[in-house]
């Protein structure tokens, strides 16, 4: 889109030229300054395709517009566009390449399992020597393949 509305588009080269360094600027701002989660893959999934998307979207609806005023306002939809993903945090990747994101000063995932550890139940926390013993000789789920580590599971037909 960048690459078009410099060479293609009806804008003066003035207009071009600053939107440019604006635009190449707010990206490299919000790369140096996002959240450590999303750089690498939030980055292309997000912080990319909104600022340019949002670029793109503006200067097709302010394409009738006078200059100046045009390229402020498509300049301005690229930068919020971009600086979006300022207030956002990756959970991580699901394996269909779906992102979780969460906003950036809500608790992570790890701060909201640390905050309940400290209230571990009572009857998990006062196991007797004989309960112990009794779990570790005969547990619900030895191995994954077996209590021989062989595949085989024995004592059903």
């Amino acid at each position: 889109i960048l690459v078009w509305w410099v060479l293609a588009s009806r804008a003066t080269w003035k207009e071009k030229l600053i939107g440019l360094f604006v635009v190449l600027v707010a990206a490299g701002t919000t790369l140096a300054l996002i959240d450590p989660t999303m750089q690498g893959p939030g980055a292309m999934l997000v912080t990319g395709p909104m600022g340019l998307g949002l670029f793109g979207i503006a200067a097709l609806l302010v394409s009738r517009m006078r200059s100046a005023k045009r390229t402020v306002i498509i300049v301005g939809c690229s930068v919020l566009g971009f600086l979006f993903s300022l207030l956002l945090r990756s959970e991580g990747m699901w394996g269909d390449y779906d992102m979780e994101v969460a906003w950036r000063w809500t608790p992570t995932v790890e701060e909201r399992m640390l905050s309940r550890a400290d209230a571990a139940p009572a009857d998990q926390a006062t196991l007797t020597a004989a309960e112990l013993e009794a779990a570790l000789t005969e547990p619900e789920w030895p191995g994954f393949r077996g209590a021989l580590r062989d595949s085989v599971l024995t004592g059903v037909s």
